[in-house]
């Protein structure tokens, strides 16, 4: 079914649907004799194609991506809010790698089984070791006290791509802490030739995202189910 629907996606919904396309996790539903589709993974789904009220009901993910307006215009209760999408990787590694930077008192530490455990423990970090990433988390975060404080890891992969989730607790932010943790995790990216792609939920996210080197800053709309 997946590569019946391909065409109608095109770039739209980056990596994230691309992984779905692949198989790699979520799932892909099509109807209209494959005139409309979408691809669902974790809190997203990304519909594209003809307008189709079946699939925004057999879908429950709670951020809602749509093509064009049509689909919009089936959910007007739905309350729509600004997303940012950037269509140019860090090209200055040497300011990643200031970035990467380990903050005096922190421990950086590579996602794996354990430090995935931990970041699913706490309510405010546990996209960063997603279900739908299964044993295949990647990315980093930083330690203090065997506590996580921040991360950045991979919320979806494909083939060639990482949609790029960060997070700080609260009380930790605006310390440097998730670009430490995002610059790392972007330079492993770069030189395993996996584009690290930056898709922001709120204006905080996107200048991080600018001061870590991204460029070509896209704002869209997204819809919030709320149901």
């Amino acid at each position: 079914m997946a590569s019946d629907v391909r065409a109608l996606f095109g770039a739209f919904g980056g990596v994230m649907a691309v992984a779905c396309l692949e198989g790699r996790m979520g799932r892909v539903l099509a109807a209209r004799g494959g005139r409309s589709a979408a691809a669902e993974l974790g809190d997203f789904a990304f519909f594209a194609g003809e307008p189709a009220e079946e699939l925004l009901r057999a879908t429950c993910a709670e951020i809602v991506v749509a093509q064009n307006a049509r689909w919009r215009a089936l959910r007007p209760q739905w309350r729509a809010f600004p997303r940012w999408a950037f269509g140019e990787a860090p090209a200055d590694v040497g300011r990643l790698r200031e970035r990467a930077a380990v903050p005096a008192g922190y421990e950086l530490r590579a996602l794996d089984a354990e430090t995935a455990a931990l970041c699913r423990a706490q309510e405010w970090s546990r996209d960063l070791a997603a279900a739908h990433m299964g044993k295949g988390c990647e990315g980093f975060v930083l330690l203090r006290g065997g506590e996580v404080c921040a991360g950045a890891a991979a919320y979806a992969r494909s083939s060639r791509g990482a949609s790029i989730q960060v997070d700080t607790r609260a009380d930790l932010r605006r310390r440097g802490l998730a670009g430490c943790c995002a610059a790392n995790y972007i330079l492993r990216c770069l030189e395993r030739g996996v584009y690290p792609e930056w898709d922001a939920h709120t204006r905080a996210s996107a200048a991080l995202a600018e001061s870590l080197g991204y460029g070509g800053r896209r704002e869209y709309t997204a819809l919030w189910r709320g149901e």
